[in-house]
């Protein structure tokens, strides 16, 4: 399949959720997108970074303003290495989805609620 020109393009416009190909490093960062199928504006999160209130970082708007806050605004997510933790509440409250999987989704359960993110990098939490 990697030779498939079709599928070179469609990876290369991230249409293909969470699919690399052969080549392609696998991305240590975290990265959440304000659109579904990793498009908008992006917030990246280095391994073991976390923003504990997303109401507290801006994001901008359609027409470029920084205007708009990354609470409850998260669609979809690109996370390939790491496993990751999103949160209801900010600072770490309410109810919390740990994400323990290598790939990129469109984030329905929790992105419209997100409002404190971690990623856990190498350190994940036992349980």
């Amino acid at each position: 399949m990697t030779g498939n020109s079709e599928l070179r393009k469609l990876l290369r416009d991230h249409v293909a959720l969470g699919c690399l190909e052969d080549s392609d490093p696998v991305r240590l960062v975290l990265d959440c997108r304000d659109r579904a199928n990793l498009h908008g504006h992006k917030l990246r999160l280095d391994p073991e970074a976390m923003v504990p209130d997303l109401a507290q970082v801006p994001r901008q708007n359609e027409i470029g303003l920084w205007n708009l806050a990354w609470d409850n605004a998260i669609r979809s997510v690109d996370a390939c290495a790491y496993p990751y933790s999103v949160s209801s509440d900010r600072n770490f409250h309410g109810v919390t989805h740990f994400i323990n999987f290598r790939c990129s989704f469109n984030a329905t359960s929790f992105g419209c609620t997100a409002s404190a993110i971690r990623n856990w990098g190498t350190l994940p939490p036992e349980f």
